[in-house]
């Protein structure tokens, strides 16, 4: 019989309303292998989506990991053995229990625009598509090497945005996101809550004439 433990962390923000979202490991959530990773994300802007339905279970490959960053513009050229740093950090983040300062070590740059992509041990918290200030470092610091900006927008991405081939949508454990309004953040959480109960009770069905059970926390 199935189970799966969802934790939804919900926040009124000065600017809007925070939603996170996340499947907790086995054995809260079970079979791992399968349910684990069943929030569908976007991942040309990271958007949560929707819970797995069956079909995704079978359709959709597990992302990758959180590695990627772009700027829109940069005041000179990173290389790789620099830093990120974030000294102003998205507030998904904060929201995350994040803290600046908050440093990532550069281990490839692609393209004209230069995609970075970061250490495999400081991934990012979650996708992002915004302004928030970061500076690099030449190596680990502490001299600059493209100056401390909070007026470029950036974006935070599972695949290299220079790259092409990549799946529209993947399935994560845990994502994050934030709503103009109060309305778009209930329905979103509410369709989330109803989509996590029915891939239980489909996925048991599938399998035997019992139904599974799902747990939430609230924080």
């Amino acid at each position: 019989m199935a189970e799966m433990t969802v934790t939804y962390s919900r926040e009124v923000l000065s600017d809007g309303y925070f939603l996170g979202v996340e499947v907790e490991s086995y054995p809260d959530t079970y079979p791992a292998g399968e349910l684990e990773e069943s929030l569908v994300v976007n991942t040309s802007d990271e958007d949560i989506s929707r819970f797995s339905s069956l079909f995704d279970l079978e359709d959709l490959s597990v992302g990758p990991a959180l590695r990627w960053f772009q700027a829109d513009a940069y005041s000179g050229v990173p290389i790789v053995g620099d830093t990120l740093r974030f000294t102003v950090l998205p507030t998904p983040w904060v929201e995350m229990g994040y803290a600046a300062p908050l440093d990532f070590v550069i281990t490839d740059v692609t393209g004209s625009l230069y995609a970075l992509e970061v250490n495999a041990g400081t991934l990012f918290p979650c996708g992002f598509t915004g302004f928030a200030t970061y500076t690099i470092l030449q190596g680990g610091g502490p001299s600059v090497r493209v100056a401390s900006t909070s007026i470029v927008r950036f974006t935070i991405r599972r695949y290299d945005q220079n790259s092409s081939g990549n799946p529209l949508y993947v399935r994560v454990a845990q994502a994050a996101k934030t709503f103009t309004t109060v309305i778009e953040a209930a329905n979103k959480y509410e369709a989330l809550r109803a989509e996590a109960a029915s891939l239980i009770t489909d996925y048991d069905a599938q399998e035997t004439s019992f139904s599974g059970t799902i747990t939430e926390e609230y924080i």
